[in-house]
């Protein structure tokens, strides 16, 4: 007498073809692993390797204690990985945590812009959102096209001097 095998579970994909099995669901104790104490010295360390300069002090001017720019580098440096990194700005949405991540993001941030470099715009475009705005003048020989003020002021002047003629 043959006897039914026991179904497999069905595992879904993402996109690059990875199980989503793993990810951290209510109940799954990888997730619950990760509390503002458990996660608080890694954010730290990621902060002391960002303001730091190479003699192991704290400058006034933190965003040129040291060449890191990228939250990237920080977290390699801090022992965190990407997972870990992207699991904890989902997790905590305010609190201490919360606002240790927002620092180290303006930093980055901040030191991206004060470079300059034809890459260091293109990181910021691609991670921060910026964009590169483009002014069109809207006027006529300088003039506001709708304002109703210098309609008035071109009204009046056209008439008085239409009286003076």
């Amino acid at each position: 007498k043959k006897t039914a095998r026991p179904k497999k579970k069905a595992t879904s994909r993402d996109k690059k073809g990875a199980s989503t099995a793993t990810q951290f669901k209510i109940g799954n104790k990888a997730a619950e692993k990760w509390t503002e104490a458990t996660v608080m010295p890694y954010v730290k360390k990621m902060w002391l390797n960002l303001v730091t300069d190479e003699h192991g002090k704290i400058p006034k001017n933190i965003f040129r204690a040291n060449d890191i720019k990228l939250q990237g580098e920080a977290a390699i440096i801090s022992g965190v990985k990407k997972v870990w990194w992207d699991n904890w700005k989902a997790k905590f949405l305010d609190g201490p945590v919360y606002d240790a991540i927002k620092e180290i993001e303006f930093i980055c941030e901040n030191r991206l812009k004060r470079s300059g470099t034809t890459m260091d715009i293109f990181l910021l475009k691609a991670n921060y959102g910026h964009r590169e705005t483009s002014n069109v003048d809207m006027t006529t020989n300088g003039e506001s096209m709708n304002n109703p003020f210098l309609e008035f002021l071109k009204l009046t002047s056209a008439k008085k001097q239409n009286e003076g003629s």
